[in-house]
């Protein structure tokens, strides 16, 4: 036993490293960079929160902040992306890092959060018990357990992993000397570094308090009292965060419907034990898999130990079976789960909360290990034949994610646990108790490391390099500074190739791509009427193929390319290293003033185009032809193909599936000079090959590559054949479309909007000023934003009320005259939550020295 605390800190420091060392290993062999070419930029990683974080330097060295950004769609809320993702003290990390080495940034973080996994919890054992050494088995099986190895990647979870054994300790020194501030405090620290994780936490916490209540032998209405004061008050501490993010989330691509909550179950129960062993996933598993409860075999001997072992009261045991059962029914029927989920079925990664039946589970089992006096030789016999139980239950299915190579060496593992055990019952010699250790970490390491390759292997190979992610930024970022440097107003760029969906927040441009669970739905539907991407209201992405009208009306001034061939009529300014810097000279501003036409028109049913078509009509009071004109379709030839009408489509199925299946279509040119645009409203992710001519464009409808498609500019009668490869058994439309764009009227409509433009300067990007000369009455302002009710407008240092036009975009009517402007993106609730957050501060702080008194 070690009660100095000179020693305690060198255990608490073993406790940080063990766990630490473990994992930097398990990713030098995974040849993790510097000590090879891959990344642990797995999955989300490289596609969200590598950019996420680079968007967060920006924010202390450039004027963006936590509010708002113009570097997702159109513009979007950064409150609730910001209280998921970015809200972790580590994450201040990057900002010693470059965008180049961002991933060594990434790496070193989740290596630290890795050992403080293991620090939290053996504070916790600690405090709750008397420290020996032997407790950092136990600590490092849980900074290693099955969660952290599948989970590692996603380091806004991890925060609330380390949090825990801190709160579950709050909660005992509720019980023990009646002090909550360290779980109010600790509560509050999970809820604002990630409220999903958090939430999920505060169910926890319930289950947690009840059982040290039944424990505790009686109904201690103070502790109840304590615990429920405690709990609020760790709500009302995180209410400046909370209630604007809570606001915000509202309209984003997960919406609550209550056939989610019918009775079903997730999985055959059985399935789950197959989950205690090591090396358990696949890529199945990551998509849509079981709980992540792998723990080491060390600990689950010790957790069926537990049930056997005499100095462990009775009612203890059936306390802490029904918390277990109570758990696994939780991860069982899908309605509880979904609970857990915050109401919200999780698109991948699932059963989120796993690591809090770890925590349960590691903790059990140590305090078996503790009270061994009270295990005997026949309890040990009797735990290894129940285990030779569950190997056998395995072997009786074929998993697809676990391997007989796998079961035997758990197996092993759990023979020779058996056996040092049963010889450690005999003698009592901590040589036996070190061996032990030594088969647990060699058992959590085999996981970690199979777990890393198995999860670098998931991404495309040459993205999760550090070649690749190099390349990529060396590739744009000069090409990006150089555009800033050459103009610094307010415009918004994009480009036709693509790191990744979130480039814009990685290279801090005002872009549309971009892909995060909290943008609004909205504004992708909007995006998609204009013909760009919307791939299942998942993300909105820029497609260079959309008409040049899309680019003008959103204010795209700049495009970045490296094709051979990007036929939009767009000026060439300069050629970097073979990548291409193009301007749109009809790209109108972020704020022109519109016809007030614009506040009661409403043209959703309409067809992409036509929606087109009547947005600039309106715009300009009805004054130009419209821009896209119907093709001439001269005839339509199926191959292979039956048509079978639907209720709102028509499914296209092959006749024969071994053959090749198209359609064929055959259009007269009746606009010369124009672009030839085509477009299919319900083609989803349905992979066909576009053929002009015999020429085969490019394959089309997969997830980044949607909406218009440039067919090209032709002589005036020519004749273009169009066909469209089908590359599966059936596609399903709504219908064809072909249409010309008239760049002449086009820039009759810019020419008549451009005439009174608001020039606008960022004083933040959340923070707008400008001013505007309106030379005409029944006008209004019309800002290419998302409307929120966040945004505030100012006409001459008065508030205005702001309107929704086209179902998306920000606008305020105004009179003939100069003016000055000013938009302020204030987010909902926020002062409510600062006011909330500061009563229960001064509230708290006032108890606290009370009682000192």
């Amino acid at each position: 036993m070690i009660n100095k605390p000179k020693n305690r800190k060198i255990i608490y420091i073993i406790s940080f490293f063990m766990p630490f060392f473990i994992m930097l290993i398990s990713c030098i062999l995974s040849k993790v960079f510097p000590f090879g070419n891959k990344t642990l930029l797995i999955i989300d990683a490289n596609g969200q929160y590598i950019d996420y974080l680079a968007y967060f330097k920006t924010i202390f060295t450039d004027n963006n902040n936590f509010f708002y950004t113009f570097s997702k769609n159109l513009g979007g809320d950064m409150v609730g992306l910001s209280a998921y993702y970015l809200l972790s003290p580590l994450n201040f990390i990057v900002l010693f890092f470059s965008n180049e080495y961002l991933p060594v940034s990434f790496f070193i973080i989740i290596l630290l959060k890795i050992g403080l996994c293991g620090l939290t919890f053996n504070y916790f054992l600690n405090k709750v018990h008397n420290l020996n050494l032997k407790s950092l088995i136990f600590s490092t099986s849980y900074a290693l357990m099955g969660y952290n190895a599948m989970y590692f990647w996603d380091i806004m979870w991890i925060d609330c992993v380390v949090l825990l054994p801190l709160i579950v300790l709050g909660i005992h020194k509720i019980f023990s000397d009646k002090n909550p501030f360290l779980y109010i405090f600790t509560l509050f620290f999970a809820l604002i570094t990630n409220y999903y994780i958090g939430f999920m936490i505060c169910i926890f916490s319930v289950i947690y308090f009840l059982y040290k209540l039944f424990l505790n032998s009686g109904f201690d209405i103070k502790a109840i009292y304590s615990y429920t004061f405690s709990s609020l008050a760790s709500g009302g501490l995180a209410a400046f965060i909370l209630i604007p993010t809570i606001l915000s989330l509202d309209g984003g691509k997960s919406e609550f419907s209550s056939e989610q909550l019918k009775f079903r179950k997730n999985f055959s129960f059985l399935d789950i034990f197959t989950k205690f062993f090591s090396n358990s996933i696949s890529d199945n598993q990551i998509i849509e898999g079981l709980p992540n409860i792998f723990c080491g075999v060390f600990i689950l001997f010790l957790i069926i130990l537990y049930f056997f072992n005499s100095k462990i009261e009775l009612k203890e045991k059936f306390v802490s079976f029904g918390v277990i059962s109570f758990l696994f029914v939780n991860f069982h029927v899908n309605t509880l789960n979904l609970i857990w989920h915050g109401f919200n079925f999780p698109i991948w990664y699932p059963y989120r909360y796993s690591f809090v039946f770890c925590f349960f589970i590691i903790y059990l089992a140590y305090k078996n290990f503790i009270n061994f006096e009270g295990i005997t030789k026949k309890n040990i016999i009797s735990s290894f034949f129940i285990f030779l139980g569950f190997i056998i239950l395995i072997f009786r299915r074929d998993y697809e994610f676990i391997s007989t190579k796998s079961i035997y060496l758990d197996l092993f593992f759990m023979i020779a646990i058996f056996a040092i055990f049963y010889l450690y019952k005999i003698s009592k010699k901590n040589l036996y108790i070190l061996l032990a250790a030594l088969l647990q970490l060699s058992n959590l390491f085999i996981n970690m490391i199979y777990h890393i390759l198995t999860l670098q292997n998931f991404n495309y190979e040459q993205e999760n390099t550090m070649d690749y992610h190099l390349e990529s930024i060396r590739k744009i970022k000069p090409v990006i500074n150089k555009m800033k440097e050459q103009d610094k107003n307010f415009y918004r760029l994009e480009k036709t190739f693509r790191r990744d969906v979130n480039d814009s927040m990685q290279f801090n441009y005002n872009g549309i791509s971009h892909f995060s669970s909290s943008e609004k739905v909205f504004v992708k539907l909007f995006l998609k009427k204009l013909g760009l991407v919307n791939f299942a209201n998942l993300w909105g992405c820029y497609n260079h193929e959309c008409p040049v009208s899309t680019d003008s009306l959103l204010g795209v001034k700049y495009i970045i390319s490296d094709l051979e061939d990007f036929d939009k009529n767009y000026k060439e300014l300069f050629n970097q290293d073979d990548i291409k810097i193009y301007q749109n000279n009809y790209a109108l501003n972020l704020g022109f003033c519109a016809s007030d036409k614009v506040l009661t028109e409403n043209f959703n049913n309409l067809d992409i185009f036509e929606f087109q078509n009547n947005i600039w009509k309106s715009m300009t009071n009805y004054k130009f032809d419209k821009i896209f004109t119907a093709a001439q379709l001269l005839e339509t030839n199926l191959e292979n193909l039956e048509v079978i009408e639907l209720l709102s489509s028509d499914k296209y199925k092959k006749i024969n599936d071994n053959q090749k299946a198209s359609i064929t279509f055959k259009i007269k040119i009746t606009e010369p000079d124009s672009n030839l645009y085509f477009y299919s409203d319900k083609i989803k992710n349905q992979k066909v090959n576009i053929y002009v001519n015999n020429k085969n464009l490019d394959e089309y409808y997969t997830s980044y590559k949607q909406g218009t498609v440039l067919i090209g500019k032709y002589k005036k009668n020519e004749i273009v054949n169009v066909k469209i490869n089908i590359n599966k058994s059936f596609i399903q439309v709504k219908n064809f479309l072909f249409y010309f764009e008239n760049l002449e009227n086009l820039g009759n409509h810019y020419a008549e909007l451009s005439k009174n433009p608001v020039n606008l300067e960022k004083m933040s990007s959340s923070h707008l000023k400008g001013n505007v000369n309106l030379e005409e009455d029944n006008k209004c302002l019309l800002f290419t934003i998302p409307f929120e009710e966040d945004w505030k407008v100012f006409v001459d240092n008065k508030k205005v009320d702001s309107f929704i036009v086209f179902n998306s975009l920000l606008a305020v009517k105004l009179q003939k005259g100069k003016h000055n402007v000013e938009i302020k993106y204030i987010p909902n609730g926020l002062y409510l939550g600062i006011i909330i957050s500061s009563t229960c501060l001064i509230t708290l702080i006032f108890i606290k020295y009370r009682k000192k008194d």
